[in-house]
């Protein structure tokens, strides 16, 4: 007859603060779990007996990072305290468990967390984690004595004696490879160095390895799929802008090598994110050679350009998209080879002439308006979010042949670096322009 294991486990709500993009990254954090492990012993099939192990730890850290080598280089450093709760009771009969109170045991610890990350190329990163590392032998849990009520009236309490216990250290390191904006790769393999039958890559390798791959369907959904220890894993996240869903279904080994004992788990997990904002990371400003003045173009020898409204794509509205399409027309006056129409004045032109700007994105369209305003040039363009990215594309038509003679585009991954990359956008054209 075998043994019957049962274990829960759950997270309780966490907290944590991260710093801005700054040089120095910092932050804290308050984390806690419990977990419960049953195993019914079947000592004697009319009355067996049960083991009860619990433990409940609260996590306090406190975490630094800081990035070198033109940022290929990001090395963490994570002290903690741990306050760990304990109860274990051994051979208790169910007969018992009617009248049935466990003792506690509070310990208290600390330890660090360190880690790094290298990049090796641009779509390749390796990386190490030393869990626990508070000396030699790991992060050590200090108990204190507890007594343990009398059982009835005529024993007597019984004294549970402190100890010191301790969480073994462990070195974990892994490779991950982005192939492109949709797949990931990562491998990791955990606490090399240790093994339950104290062999380190015989048979226990297998439950070292943890494999995986993460497939970006969408901008708010990822597929995750993998090995884990041996076992087959699938799971997903939902990003709901506040909210972030995941589930996610794993194996863990419990035996000595894969495939000995499997424990099958389920895991659901709703996170709510929210940023007080930062600190935005500065725009790299190359240097250029010193170049001479150049005089001012006459207003006679400017080109006459105009600037449709861009169209927008989702998830951008056209109010949005509207600064866009402003930022291109300022930017052009800027560069002092163009005389711009103004927007009012544009309006005003097409609307006696019943023509409507809005939506007007098409190159025949755009010819159309360029001839109405009699301007040499018609700027059309569109903005929108592609795989977490900002497009802005820009096409310049020339009004007397109907032809694309320009057309380029920027992608950025923050809403606040689209203003620097419009005018880089623009910079661009007007230096294209003879």
């Amino acid at each position: 007859m075998s043994k019957l294991r049962i274990s829960a486990a759950v997270d309780f709500p966490q907290f944590s603060m991260i710093s801005p993009n700054h040089k120095l990254a910092y932050g804290m954090g308050f984390f806690a779990q419990g977990n419960l492990l049953l195993k019914v012993n079947p000592v004697s099939i009319i009355v067996p007996t049960i083991d009860i192990h619990a433990r409940a730890d609260v996590v306090a850290p406190v975490a630094f990072g800081m990035k070198f080598k033109n940022d290929r280089l990001a090395l963490g450093v994570a002290p903690k305290l741990l306050k760990r709760i304990r109860a274990d009771k051994t051979r208790l009969t169910f007969l018992e468990m009617e009248d049935f109170d466990i003792t506690t045991q509070m310990g208290s610890g600390f330890g660090v967390d360190m880690g790094a990350i290298y990049k090796l190329t641009n779509k390749i990163n390796v990386g190490a984690v030393v869990k626990d590392f508070g000396g030699f032998g790991g992060t050590k849990i200090k108990y204190g004595d507890e007594w343990e009520d009398a059982k009835s009236t005529s024993t007597l309490p019984t004294l549970l004696p402190g100890y010191t216990a301790r969480i073994p250290s462990e070195l974990n390191v892994g490779i991950s490879y982005r192939m492109n904006k949709l797949l990931l790769f990562s491998v990791d393999v955990n606490d090399i160095w240790h093994s339950k039958n104290k062999v380190v890559w015989g048979t226990t390798l297998w439950p070292k390895i943890h494999a995986g791959c993460e497939v970006n369907l969408f901008n708010f959904l990822r597929g995750r799929f993998g090995i884990n220890q041996g076992y087959p894993t699938f799971g997903f996240d939902i990003n709901l802008w506040l909210f972030h869903i995941e589930y996610a279904r794993w194996a863990d080994e419990r035996g000595l090598y894969a495939g000995d004992l499997a424990e099958w788990q389920h895991k659901i997990a709703l996170t709510m994110r929210y940023s007080w904002g930062g600190k935005k990371p500065e725009p790299v400003k190359e240097e250029k050679p010193m170049e001479e003045a150049k005089a001012e173009i006459p207003a006679s020898e400017r080109i006459n350009i105009a600037v449709t409204d861009f169209e927008a794509r989702a998830p951008l509205s056209q109010s949005e998209t509207a600064f866009i399409s402003d930022f291109v027309r300022g930017d052009l006056v800027n560069a002092g080879k163009f005389n711009v129409v103004e927007k009012n004045n544009m309006d005003k032109i097409l609307t006696e002439q019943g023509f409507q700007n809005s939506g007007c994105s098409s190159a025949d369209c755009a010819v159309a308006m360029g001839k109405i305003l009699n301007v040499k040039t018609i700027i059309v363009g569109s903005c929108g979010k592609l795989l977490n990215k900002y497009i802005v594309t820009l096409n310049a038509v020339e009004v007397e042949t109907s032809k694309i003679v320009y057309s380029d585009n920027i992608s950025v991954d923050n809403s606040d670096d689209i203003r620097s990359g419009v005018a880089g956008l623009v910079n661009k054209y007007a230096s294209s322009v003879k």
